[in-house]
């Protein structure tokens, strides 16, 4: 079970948001924007031979703000301004989004919802002038309005990256869960408690008892979790997945 109570979530995120608020407001200062779009990241394709993709690799810095597993998403994120979330809810025949393994987030924004980036543009065309785009997909951000020169500069990816460096408590908090969990799938594997035959149940689907509480999404269980032990333990940067060994459920 996990040991992380949703009250305790939802009183350390909104000061989570309001310090990670102020850092990247100094960042838009130091570099003369009045904001930023976050784009939460766009699945690759597995093969130009069918419409499967590969999963979704989130954006870091979008990860940093919210535990959202949904591509096409973006945050605007404006010095004195609720952050609006543009949520994607446009869905595949085949398959979708994972569900958020909590809702805590929800309420610290302004959502609209939105079928595609042409919805983005709209919402934004009267603020792109200011604003830089933060993300991978750096067509999505020239369909968006953005000049080439606003694309994630380098030196501003730079210094929002240091944003991630000193971790607020609740990241703090979500890191050490995180490590509790993956303790349990290295343990068990070095106790030869996974045999063979049933390490890729374990590898693939997670060894549980119960489902468990949500889990913030700078330790992305969806990204990160369907592994047994994931990277090497070290500190890093909150969203990172190397940064932290997860595993998705746990046992106790």
């Amino acid at each position: 079970m996990s040991t992380i109570d949703r009250q305790t979530l939802a009183r350390l995120y909104p000061l989570h948001l309001e310090t990670l608020g102020a850092r990247t407001a100094a960042v838009c200062a130091k570099h003369g924007l009045d904001g930023l779009v976050i784009h939460s990241g766009t699945a690759q394709s597995k093969t130009t031979f069918d419409d499967q993709d590969w999963p979704l690799v989130v954006v870091p810095t979008f990860r940093h703000w919210l535990p959202l597993a949904v591509g096409g998403c973006a945050l605007l994120v404006r010095a004195g301004h609720k952050p609006t979330l543009f949520l994607n809810v446009e869905r595949s025949y085949w398959e979708g989004p994972p569900e958020p393994e909590g809702d805590h987030f929800f309420a610290s924004f302004d959502i609209v919802e939105i079928h595609g980036v042409a919805d983005i543009r709209t919402a934004l065309r009267a603020h792109v002038g200011g604003l830089a785009f933060v993300g991978t997909d750096r067509a999505c951000g020239a369909a968006l309005g953005f000049a080439e020169d606003r694309l994630a500069p380098p030196a501003l990816i730079k210094d929002l990256d240091g944003t991630r460096v000193h971790k607020s408590e609740y990241e703090v908090l979500c890191h050490r869960e995180a490590n509790r969990r993956a303790a349990v799938g290295h343990l068990l594997g070095a106790s030869g408690g996974v045999q063979a035959a049933a390490q890729h149940v374990v590898h693939v689907d997670g060894v549980h008892d119960e489902p468990q509480p949500c889990l913030p999404g700078h330790i992305d269980p969806v990204q990160a979790g369907r592994r047994a032990v994931v990277g090497d333990g070290r500190a890093g940067h909150a969203g990172d997945v190397g940064a932290v060994v997860l595993h998705q459920r746990g046992v106790d």
